[in-house]
């Protein structure tokens, strides 16, 4: 499908600027993070206030999985209602429902019904809760792609996607400062209700355009470096105070004080992480006769590479492979634009969920993604077993996962900036079989998952071969980092391939589907088999250690693990090459660069 748009229409009809839209899409994003730390660590306390077993809390957390496979759903409803409906919506109903959440839990005995079924309703308010967090995830990524500007789209999904990565770290360090030891973690609930309203519901409500006024034409992209610059800082600076407040905690474990509540910390991250984000209002803009003169430098480069490409096309057809595009009946065929310099050509097709379902590069990539994903929530969901497995003490296991949150952010910031720099680089060469014909040169951005699996390939072998502590800390943050390239690459590549319009339920198919089939199969069915293959009852029942007769002790509880993750990792490089030549023709258009 073509689409042709005029210069001039594209430019008269701007009234709003991007930024309120980005500052909205960055606050919101890591309010996400916040529910996968929760869950993971109330889930004793759980046990405790309601009296249930590890069975009914396994059940609760299927809800995630379901949740999982079924958040295309409000990525449909973003693509539907727009962006400040969705965005308000996820915060305000996440907020309530996690405050129901909290309510039921700390009092189990205001609802009989829920007295007598607690499984069944905690499993539909993590169902509930999941669902809110999808609509503002749908909400953040439709956003960046759209408001990111004409470069600036992967830096926006990165700096967005590295604070998803560093939620959970975020909302760590701020619970541990707020907490005192007597303090229940199901109160972590209300922190998370509050957040949802703040960074979610309340900007998009004052800083988001209306639905008729949501369309990108009707932006006017203001962004500077500075603004970019600005939020890689902070960052960077979010990260170190994450990663020294948790080698912190691990010192003072020792420590037989009691523990107080620490509000300069609160008071810190709060604004090392939304200080900057409401800075970006305030700094100065780009000018609007800065970015007229960007337009009509574009729209001479591309008048001459559209000339250009189209004598290609009567000598040799259309540019790239599109055999896997679906028809469509809504499709009408246009006649040739007039060759003048305000015409911008897209080759992108904007497929629906139903239609990008129906081609081969949607189900490669979700094979490839599944692995990479699924890989890095085997170790954070295994790693306080392969660290009691190898010997190490119990403090290595928050300290290696303080690690691999930093290091997975520090890959989804740098693959968004580096997989948009790299679409510009004409001096690189890359195969021909992966390269459009109307190229000018350049790395696709499919590539960079080729680079992801092999490193995820390295890995995972050095892990399998790993006995002492340093190389299986080396080990897991260069895993971290493959497990961090996958996120604002799926963002991104569905937006160059399969369109804007239907984004939202297209990534959140990916989104949602990696997370749950990555971590049932690799996760959970993978590594638990191993595992308990390799269950060594018997050193257990010598020592008299109650309750360690399931525990497994040596390098060999997890090495098949990861030979097989990096047997996968060797498969997917082989399938990110071909994914890279069945959508080289989204990177052949100047427009994708």
């Amino acid at each position: 499908m073509r689409k042709y748009v005029s210069r001039q229409e594209s430019t008269l009809g701007r009234r709003r600027s991007n930024i309120p839209s980005l500052v909205c899409a960055f606050a919101a994003s890591a309010t996400t993070g916040g529910t996968i730390y929760c869950f993971g660590v109330l889930a004793n306390d759980l046990k405790k206030a309601l009296q249930i077993t590890q069975m009914q809390l396994g059940a609760v957390s299927a809800a995630f999985f379901i949740a999982g496979l079924i958040s295309w759903i409000p990525g449909m409803v973003v693509d539907r209602m727009k962006m400040r409906f969705s965005m308000s919506c996820g915060g305000l109903s996440g907020a309530t429902f996690t405050t129901i959440y909290w309510i039921l839990c700390r009092n189990p005995g205001l609802s009989p019904f829920f007295r007598d079924h607690p499984v069944a309703v905690l499993s539909c308010l993590a169902i509930a809760i999941c669902l809110s967090c999808g609509l503002i995830v749908g909400s953040v990524f439709k956003l960046t792609l759209l408001c990111g500007g004409r470069d600036g789209k992967g830096p926006a999904v990165g700096i967005a996607k590295g604070f998803v990565g560093l939620g959970s770290g975020v909302y760590a360090t701020l619970f541990q400062a707020i907490r005192d030891d007597n303090e229940s973690t199901l109160d972590f609930l209300l922190v998370i209700a509050f957040f949802f309203i703040l960074n979610a519901t309340l900007p998009a409500l004052f800083l988001l355009p209306p639905k008729e006024e949501s369309h990108p034409r009707l932006m006017r992209m203001e962004t500077t470096p500075l603004h970019f610059r600005t939020m890689y800082a902070s960052l960077a600076v979010l990260c170190l105070f994450i990663l020294g407040s948790a080698i912190c905690d691990i010192w003072s474990v020792s420590d037989d004080q009691p523990k107080g509540r620490n509000f300069g910390n609160v008071l810190m991250i709060l604004i090392l992480w939304l200080g900057p984000i409401v800075s970006l209002l305030y700094l100065p803009r780009k000018r609007e006769e800065e970015e007229e003169d960007e337009l009509i430098t574009e729209s001479t480069s591309l008048l001459t590479s559209g000339n250009k490409g189209e004598a290609d096309e009567e000598d040799q057809g259309s540019p790239g492979d599109r055999s896997w595009i679906p028809d469509s009946p809504e499709e009408e065929v246009l006649p040739p634009p007039p060759k003048v310099p305000n015409v911008v050509v897209d080759f992108r097709a904007d497929l629906s969920l139903p239609e990008m379902l129906q081609t081969s590069p949607a189900w490669i990539m979700l094979c490839i993604t599944l692995v990479l994903v699924g890989s890095g929530t085997a170790k954070t969901n295994n790693m306080g077993q392969m660290v009691e497995a190898l010997g190490f003490t119990e403090s290595v296991t928050p300290a290696t996962l303080a690690i691999f949150s930093v290091a997975q952010a520090a890959a989804r910031i740098s693959t968004g900036i580096l997989s948009e720099a790299a679409l510009k680089w004409s001096n690189v060469s890359v195969p021909s079989f992966i390269r459009a014909e109307d190229s000018n040169g350049g790395i696709p951005r499919p590539f960079f998952l080729v680079i992801a699996c092999s490193i995820s390939l390295l890995a995972h072998l050095l892990l399998a071969a790993s006995t002492d502590l340093v190389s299986f800390v080396f080990g897991c943050a260069i895993s971290a980092i493959a497990f961090g390239m996958a996120w604002p690459l799926m963002v991104l590549i569905v937006g160059d391939v399969f369109g804007v319009e239907h984004h939202g339920a297209n990534y959140m198919f990916f989104d949602g589907g990696t997370k749950a089939l990555g971590t049932l199969l690799l996760s959970e069915f993978l590594a638990g088999f191993v595992y308990e293959a390799h269950v060594d009852n018997q050193h257990h029942l010598d020592q008299g250690v109650d309750g360690m007769l399931n525990a497994c002790w040596g390098p060999q509880c997890f090495r098949d693990t990861h030979l097989v993750i990096a047997g996968l990792s060797l498969i997917c490089m082989v399938a990110s090459l071909l994914l890279c030549y069945q959508t080289r023709f989204a990177y052949g258009s100047p427009l994708a660069r």
